[in-house]
């Protein structure tokens, strides 16, 4: 990814470059832009698409530049978040995955790096990258893509669902589980199988499948809120295409945040720290 700047419009761009040696760069970042293009048109936060193109032999994507990834904040923060900023981050980004599930897209690659924050606030948050992404409905016909198995795993194995571990097809509730190890990675710092080292792909995405077969959801969440051990059992109960209640979700993480009582004023760590 690179900056630039549009000399038409005088504000700063992002440009994402991909080399079309690779098998299937070109088709893999015109997909992407169709698309950002769609969800930005249905209102998602999502970096404004500007051009895609060829450029020599390179295809390039050209969209709005926006602020850090929440890994950006996470690693200045010490690489461990509050439960106060963690409470904050669950609600902003169940709403932005809701948002992008209605327009009937999976993101399928969740993880703090494809978070931004807006260009100038620090506190509002936009989800990128959709190079792995997929309809779970059909756009001709607006129907749920069918229950199928002996799928190839992807996106980033910390943080997949068990479903992607099983090659089972994905669907609303993978997304909303890998959020769910996303933000107990930011609120305690580490996951326990992040340590497994193997040079072998498919070895690798073994050993962390039987780890979190065999990590207790109340291990995991120990000296957390109970919040996090409820909703990881409810979006691991959901059905393949059952629609979450995002809005219940919600106002479970936000009931949380006010049986704390947190008195300090701003609800971000990083707020503080770059300051």
């Amino acid at each position: 990814m690179y900056a630039g700047w549009d000399n038409l419009t005088n504000e700063p761009i992002a440009i994402k470059v991909e080399n079309t040696d690779r098998k299937n760069a070109s088709r893999s970042i015109k997909r992407e832009y169709r698309f950002t293009v769609k969800l930005h048109n249905g209102g998602c936060r999502v970096p404004k698409p500007i051009w895609c193109g060829r450029s020599q032999d390179r295809r390039v994507m050209v969209m709005q530049q926006l602020g850090d990834s929440l890994s950006g904040y996470f690693k200045l923060c010490g690489k461990r978040l509050s439960v106060q900023t963690t409470l904050c981050l669950a609600i902003e980004l169940i709403g932005i995955l809701e948002s992008v599930h209605d327009i009937g897209i999976l993101h399928r690659d969740i993880k703090l790096q494809n978070f931004l924050t807006a260009y100038r606030d620090c506190t509002k948050f936009y989800i990128c990258d959709f190079g792995l992404s997929d309809f779970y409905l059909n756009p001709e016909n607006n129907t749920h893509i069918p229950m199928t198995k002996g799928h190839s795993r992807y996106g980033t194995v910390r943080y997949a669902s068990m479903n992607n571990h099983k090659g089972h097809e994905q669907s609303r509730r993978d997304d909303l589980e890998s959020l769910g190890f996303v933000l107990l990675y930011a609120a305690r710092g580490s996951l326990p199988w992040q340590t497994i080292r193997d040079e072998d792909r498919r070895q690798k995405w073994s050993k962390v499948y039987e780890m979190k077969r065999n990590t207790s959801i109340a291990s995991l969440c120990e000296s957390l809120p109970p919040v996090f051990i409820d909703y990881m059992n409810i979006v691991r109960k959901l059905g393949f295409e059952e629609r979450p209640q995002y809005g219940e979700l919600k106002r479970m993480f936000q009931e949380e945040y006010d049986r704390q009582k947190f008195t300090r004023q701003t609800k971000y760590d990083w707020e503080t720290a770059i300051e």
